[in-house]
């Protein structure tokens, strides 16, 4: 067995660390300063802009509806090909006093066997996706009186959009076309679609508002629009209860500049809005 070398810690030592520290901390505290100082200067322009806005506390009507969540791992390869399994569940909100469960809660199981030559996770996690969208779109259609319906994730896989659809997987393709049938049902039933993101990496508020936060910034902190992503921005420049309004996809503007590319956009998109609605409190001291 190996013994673990213990190490003494002199007076030396200790003052050297305490040393270090306070100049570490005296750095960190001038950085958070610093922030706290752009922060405020990029609020306000957002609010001059009309772009970050409060919004009610509580919604005109209650929420009634379902929120939809899949899960998967990784596939397992046998002989004949990739075996994948996915489970995906709902709930509703507020329950219903009912004998029938399936009203309530219910769980869909989706198997997969793959035989193409390369298994990706791009294939796995669209497939679980087009089975939300698919138990969200049965649910919009047979449930009345719903106005929500929430899945985990962005509600439209904005990436597939930039990829040429000839070199689309099928299931990727399949995704794209339950998303936009859950969108269109929706919409005619007047059903609002909520995609909640937790793991935040999209980049739309620096390249969004971009032209109007390099003079706000300077040259020291525009480089923060470079290296930062909508949770990191986001966090800092919004409160609890406050969002980010980007307008529509097909307007030039902010959803304009954050999204679309040479590409173009589908018709239907174009008269998409985007908004990003903060859930956390940010405090610095």
């Amino acid at each position: 067995m190996f013994k673990e070398e213990e190490r003494e810690i002199t007076p030396e030592l200790l003052t050297e660390l305490s040393r270090t520290l306070l100049s570490r901390s005296e750095a960190v505290i001038n950085v958070i300063l610093d922030l706290v100082s752009m922060r405020e200067k990029i609020r306000n322009k957002l609010w001059e802009i009309g772009a970050l806005r409060r919004l009610p506390d509580y919604p005109q009507k209650e929420i009634v509806g379902y929120a939809i969540d899949s899960s998967f791992v990784q596939a397992l390869p046998l002989v004949v090909g990739d075996f994948f399994l996915v489970t995906a569940g709902y709930i509703r909100y507020p329950r219903l006093p009912t004998h029938l469960k399936e009203r309530n809660a219910g769980l869909k199981v989706g198997v997969r066997l793959s035989n193409t030559m390369i298994t990706s996770m791009r294939i796995i996690s669209s497939y679980a996706h087009t089975i939300e969208r698919k138990i969200g779109l049965d649910l919009v259609r047979k449930e009345e009186g719903i106005n929500t319906i929430l899945i985990d994730g962005p509600i439209l896989p904005l990436y597939l959009y930039y990829i040429p659809r000839e070199k689309l997987y099928d299931e990727e393709k399949q995704l794209i076309d339950a998303t936009e049938e859950l969108i269109r049902e929706s919409k005619d039933r007047g059903v609002s679609l909520v995609g909640v993101v937790k793991r935040v990496r999209s980049r739309f508020i620096p390249k969004g508002f971009r032209r109007v936060l390099e003079p706000e910034l300077g040259d020291k902190y525009v480089k923060m629009l470079d290296i930062s992503n909508d949770k990191s921005l986001g966090a800092l420049i919004m409160m609890s209860g406050e969002a980010v309004l980007f307008g529509k996809l097909g307007v030039s503007g902010p959803a304009y500049e954050a999204i679309i590319t040479e590409e173009g956009s589908e018709g239907w998109l174009k008269d998409l809005s985007i908004a990003m609605y903060g859930l956390m409190r940010w405090n610095l001291l």
